[in-house]
């Protein structure tokens, strides 16, 4: 499945922009570029510094992530983070079908670009920012 990425820098800055155009329109905030996960996967683990291997399409992430919820406490315990529970954070069946989804996604900012916003970030670098 291609998908598209939206970072949070380019979505605060669209909006911006899009409330000086008085147009009263709604624009998609995409990064532009699209990608598979599997195409990204590795990339990831190095932006992260974690070994990874390669995309899975036989892994159950929600099975895989089930018994990490002591880990996430003792992470949240060592950074000094707020008593959240992993299940709070993430919906793994959710990401389990991101992750799996056999079609294509269609996301288009042309209707932004047409209107002269460029601003545009690359899916890699947001993931790592």
């Amino acid at each position: 499945m291609y998908v598209g990425a939206s970072d949070a820098r380019l979505v605060v800055e669209q909006h911006i922009w899009a409330t000086t155009q008085n147009i009263g329109e709604v624009f998609n905030a995409v990064n532009g570029g699209s990608y598979k996960w599997k195409e990204i996967w590795g990339d990831i683990g190095i932006k992260l510094g974690v070994n990874s291997t390669l995309f899975n399409l036989d892994l159950r992430y929600s099975l895989a992530m089930s018994d990490m919820g002591g880990l996430w406490k003792n992470i949240v315990m060592k950074e000094g983070l707020v008593e959240t529970e992993m299940d709070d954070l993430a919906n793994r069946e959710f990401l389990e079908n991101l992750f799996k989804c056999l079609v294509k996604m269609l996301e288009s900012r042309e209707k932004a670009n047409c209107l002269d916003f460029t601003t545009k970030y690359q899916t890699l670098e947001s993931i790592g920012y």
